[in-house]
């Protein structure tokens, strides 16, 4: 316990001598917490919560298939049923 309060004291004083440089990595750890919590946000958002809509099970998704020799696009016989693990 006594070496932890003597790192302690030791950091303090050290971020005394330096502000600046405190100041910096105190800026630099918040940027990153909040970018972090962004990032964990946006991907619970849009890949984790349930849609809201009345039946999810019932979703489907089209899938384009361009044809190489044509360059056409259709969307004939690939309708693929999005269920709640699916998405």
């Amino acid at each position: 316990m006594d070496e932890f309060l003597f790192d302690l004291r030791y950091g303090v004083r050290q971020m005394r001598m330096h502000p600046v440089f405190a100041s910096i990595v105190v800026i630099t750890l918040a940027v990153g917490v909040g970018a972090n919590a962004a990032v964990f946000s946006l991907a619970y958002a849009l890949l984790l919560r349930e849609l809201p809509v009345r039946a999810p099970e019932e979703l489907v998704r089209y899938r384009f298939v361009a044809d190489r020799g044509t360059g056409s696009r259709s969307c004939a016989n690939v309708v693929i049923g999005l269920g709640p693990s699916q998405r």
